[in-house]
């Protein structure tokens, strides 16, 4: 998509304001980078190219370079004094205005001290001066004054990017010019209201406001005549009508090169610069944007500094000088900044993002495009929105943020459809079709492809039309051209045939003569005959020749419609087999690998099963064997054996764990309405054979739960030791249980009213370490909540 380009415009007014003292530190920074810039470009081109012609441009780089260093010192000093005499000349209006009587005199100072403050981006002070000279102007009458503080309270908002106060500002203005008949001030105020129509994406409208504007301006009035000239281009240039844009700023240019005034030699040199990068001529570019640089400092109109960077920041983009481009966008973003253009700024700030995009900083360069976005949305700026918009959302589905994607193409698409932007609209359906068809979305992706194709087809039809008018013209032109020739030589014969008349009446006098002169006439009139019917053949001839070859050209056309349609036939055919492929094969591919989870998930299963069975079988019979065998011999020995107990306990702790091991790896109990239901029975044995009463509730949703093994076995052992806790240990008469879902994670609470102990101390026991080692394996909470003589509270919290 292309970047956001910067025409400078300009305001014809009796408040024309630059701001000369901001933005020196950066002038002189950016002469300083002049000269380390010359250095290493062309000792770059030293490097890779002929050491020559490198060498030769190195100097005249560098000599270029200082230069532009000493010019910007010279401009810095000249914007410093500009200011001091700005703070002068306020001083100075001040002390007069104490003296002056209550007439038009003292409005017109009051409007000259808000412009100064103005001036000095002092916004508050200068509407407070421009308060005081209307209600002065008001009370004497004075229309003049009147007419100066709306137009003026217009141009604040206009500064301060508040466009709808500003048109209400210019309506009201002209209203009053308009009935005072100063021809001037209608025009001035026109043009101030075709450029906030034109930063508003207004082109046409801002064109018909330009051209009255230049209805009222007077012959004598150069300068005028030049301004509206200025700013026609910038709209035409803006609308793409290049050859239209370039009329019009080679007119204005002449009338500022005899008037000498650099403020508009500034612009028109910028202007001219961006025409010549658009035939991309970069040095003539170059050139002419350098000298508009030049002459913007040196008036010290920091804005207009600012734009002929960010013109040179897009040349250089253009050109592929990815890292100067950089540089000078962003010298120009401080300067929009620093003096509060907020329109501009935001716009510069689209171009760093697609730089920082090129660059590979993606990241950088969303941050970029989300703020150049919400910017212009804000200020209402709906031309470049657009740009905007589209630039984001490709952005967003390279970063894989395919909604965010959707959201800002579908809003881009819309308002070009509303401002009849046709290439933004087909570049945003594109856009469309490529993010659709990278979500798998493949019949959407086929209609918005479907879409593209027909405002892409609309286009190329445009130009086959404009290319058909021309023709047609031409051919128009050429045969108005034959008919006033043939018409001229018809009007020669009927003069020739006059005057043989009058030969004949002459010769009427002598009659020895007349026969002589009837045969001279006759052949006079044969070689008049034939010479005119040579003429109209040779017309005729002419006029079918031309016919003929209008014929051909239009022959041509319609076979170029007839091959750009069928290839884009065999392009939408081929886009449609290759989308039905990819279909299929995502299909295939989504069937092998279910396919593989099945299998796999057998494997499990089976794999389970077989674990369950050997500790069942083969442990399981071990253990009670153990356990056997030790009673026996118990039972056998006559003394007791401290040893055999221990062994006969140790074995049935053995079948306890074991047991509970085989359950959790048996595969019939995955589902947790199982383990609910083990966790019921080891309750009620235990509980119930210590009278202690119990409550266990269970949510509906809970049972339906699929959970890990992992997670169900360190669960249930939790549950288990904590039941076990509280029999041994608490002495409870009363337990309760709860197991619930709660947003996606599940809680076990059990609660007793046993005597408690205090958590703060050490425990020997090696039990709550190992509940909390098991709630950390499953990647749960467990909290102990625990007071003497009151009874004890273990929470368990589970993400599931």
């Amino acid at each position: 998509m292309p970047g956001w380009l910067l025409d400078l415009g300009r305001i014809d007014t009796n408040m024309l304001f630059y701001r000369p003292g901001k933005g020196i530190s950066l002038l002189l920074t950016k002469g300083m980078n002049k000269v380390g810039v010359a250095l290493g470009f062309y000792f770059r081109e030293a490097f890779f190219h002929d050491i020559s012609p490198a060498i030769t441009r190195w100097s005249n780089g560098l000599v270029f370079a200082m230069v532009k260093l000493v010019l910007t010192f010279i401009f810095a000093f000249v914007g410093i004094s500009n200011s001091l005499t700005q703070s002068n000349a306020i001083d100075s209006m001040l002390r007069d205005l104490v003296t002056l009587p209550e007439d038009s005199t003292k409005a017109r100072l009051l409007k000259d001290l808000a412009v100064a403050y103005t001036y000095q981006s002092d916004y508050t002070t200068a509407s407070r001066y421009l308060d005081e000279s209307y209600e002065l102007s008001l009370s004497l009458g004075y229309v003049e004054g009147e007419i100066s503080y709306h137009n003026n309270k217009g141009l604040i908002a206009y500064q301060q990017d508040r466009y709808p106060d500003a048109m209400e500002g210019f309506g009201l203005a002209l209203g009053l010019a308009e009935k005072a008949g100063s021809r001037k001030r209608i025009a001035d105020i026109w043009c101030n209201i075709a450029m906030v129509s034109s930063v508003q994406g207004e082109l046409r409208r801002a064109i018909e406001q330009y051209q009255k504007a230049l209805t009222y301006r007077e012959a004598s009035d150069k300068r005028g005549i030049s301004v509206v000239y200025n700013n026609l281009g910038v709209v035409y240039y803006q609308m793409g009508d290049y050859p239209t844009a370039l009329s019009y700023y080679l007119k204005s240019l002449k009338l500022d090169e005899e008037l000498g005034d650099k403020s508009d030699l500034a612009y028109s040199n910028n202007n001219l610069g961006l025409f010549y990068q658009y035939q991309k001529n970069y040095g003539e570019a170059i050139r002419y944007l350098t000298v508009a640089n030049s002459l913007c400092a040196e008036i010290g109109n920091m804005e207009c500094v600012a734009g002929t960077f960010s013109n040179l920041g897009l040349l250089y983009r253009v050109q592929g000088h990815l890292q100067e481009s950089l540089s000078h966008y962003e010298h120009a973003l401080s300067i929009f900044d620093e003096i509060g253009n907020s329109a501009e700024a935001f716009a510069v700030k689209g171009n760093i993002g697609l730089i920082r995009r090129q660059l590979g900083d993606t990241l950088s360069a969303y941050q970029y495009l989300v703020s150049t976005v919400k910017g212009q949305r804000d200020l209402g700026i709906q031309g470049s929105l657009v740009s905007s918009l589209v630039n984001l959302g490709d952005l967003c589905i390279e970063l894989n943020r395919y909604d965010e994607a959707q959201s800002y193409l579908h809003e881009a698409i819309v308002l070009s459809k509303r401002l009849g932007t046709r290439e933004y609209t087909r570049n945003g359906l594109y856009s469309l079709y490529l993010l659709d068809s990278t979500r798998g979305d493949f019949p959407l992706a086929l209609e918005h492809f479907k879409e593209y194709i027909l405002y892409k087809d609309s286009l190329l039809n445009m130009d086959n039309l404009e290319r058909i008018a021309v023709i047609q013209s031409q051919y128009e032109a050429e045969k108005k051209d034959l008919q006033i020739k043939y018409l001229e030589d018809e009007r020669a014969i009927k003069d020739l045939q006059i005057a043989v008349q009058r030969q004949k009446l002459k010769s009427a006098e002598s009659s020895n003569l007349v026969q002589s002169q009837q045969v001279e006439l006759l052949k006079y009139e044969k070689q008049l005959g034939e010479t005119l019917l040579a003429r109209q053949r040779d017309s005729i001839d002419a006029t079918l020749a031309y016919t003929a070859k209008q014929d051909a050209e239009m022959q041509l056309v319609n076979r170029e419609m007839e091959v750009r349609n069928l290839k884009l036939k065999r392009q939408s055919l081929f886009n449609w087999y290759l989308l039905l492929g990819l279909g299929l094969l995502i299909i295939f591919a989504i069937l092998v690998y279910n396919n593989y989870l099945v299998r796999q998930n057998l494997k499990l299963q089976a794999l389970r099963n077989k674990i369950a069975s050997d500790l069942h079988d083969d442990v399981g019979s071990t253990l009670t064997s153990i356990s056997i065998f030790s009673e026996m011999a118990q039972r056998q020995s006559k003394e007791v054996i401290p040893a055999l107990e221990t062994i006969g306990e140790s074995s049935r702790k053995m079948l306890d764990a074991m047991a509970d091991i085989v359950w959790a790896i048996n595969p019939e109990n995955d589902q947790f309405e199982k383990v609910i239901l083990r966790m019921r029975v080891f309750a009620y044995e235990l509980l119930g054979a210590k009278n202690i009463d119990f409550e266990f509730k269970a949510g509906e949703d809970v049972s339906r739960l699929r959970l890990s093994m992992e997670v169900r076995r360190n669960l249930y052992l939790i549950f288990k030791e904590a039941t076990n806790n509280m029999v041994k240990y608490a002495e409870a008469t009363r337990a309760s249980y709860i197991i619930k879902n709660q947003n996606g994670t599940l809680m076990m609470r059990v609660r007793d009213n046993g005597r408690g102990f205090d958590t703060s101390q050490s425990s020997d026991g090696n039990g709550l370490q190992n509940m909390r080692k098991r709630a950390e394996e499953i990647g749960g909470y467990l909290s102990i909540d625990s007071i003497p003589g009151e009874g004890t509270t273990v929470l368990l919290n589970v993400a599931i």
